[in-house]
């Protein structure tokens, strides 16, 4: 999106007509996403964030922010729900058709941090709601192996959880996982 500059009396005078004007600054905006002014302007510069210049000063327009969290939470949805359907059928998902579905590509480096933040969303509501890390269920493909990947591992260290070896404690996570879902 372009960027609209005006004075601050501009501003004032378009907001009465258009309370699409509003505006967050830059440093609010990165707080909320809990990113850095300069992953903001980056957002700014790829579009997925508008902006409006007043007397010089850089702000983002609030509707654009309220846009990108509506689309965010539906990702969170859209992934949770498969999730839970794999769950139901007691069966394993891997990380690129899951991204896939709601556009994102494991080979992006930005998308596979976007799916982890989503994953780590979801599994900590559901730690909360029925004791399960539902993510578990995400796996990658490695030697042959599948496991969760690493960010897996540092949710479960960030909740506090304790175990001894990661195989184990996967195995009975996904006991955990299958066993709810599918009552």
């Amino acid at each position: 999106m372009a960027t609209q500059s005006m004075t601050a009396q501009e501003y004032l005078n378009a907001l009465t007509t258009d309370p699409t004007l509003a505006i967050i600054p830059f440093q609010m905006a990165g707080d909320i996403w809990g990113v850095s002014r300069a992953a903001v302007d980056g957002m700014v510069r790829s579009g997925k964030l508008s902006e409006i210049k007043i007397d010089g000063t850089r702000y983002i327009r609030a509707e654009s922010l309220q846009t990108l969290m509506e689309q965010w939470l539906a990702e969170v949805a859209s992934i949770r729900k498969s999730l839970e359907s794999a769950a139901k059928k007691g069966t394993i998902l891997f990380y690129a058709p899951l991204m896939e579905s709601i556009g994102l590509s494991s080979t992006v480096p930005a998308d596979r941090a976007r799916i982890g933040a989503i994953l780590g969303q979801i599994s900590e509501a559901t730690k909360e709601e029925n004791g399960t890390l539902i993510s578990v269920i995400v796996h990658r493909q490695s030697g042959g192996e599948t496991n969760p990947g690493p960010g897996f591992f540092a949710l479960a260290n960030a909740l506090k959880l304790k175990w001894k070896d990661n195989k184990q404690f996967v195995h009975d996570e996904i006991q955990k996982v299958w066993s709810h879902y599918r009552r």
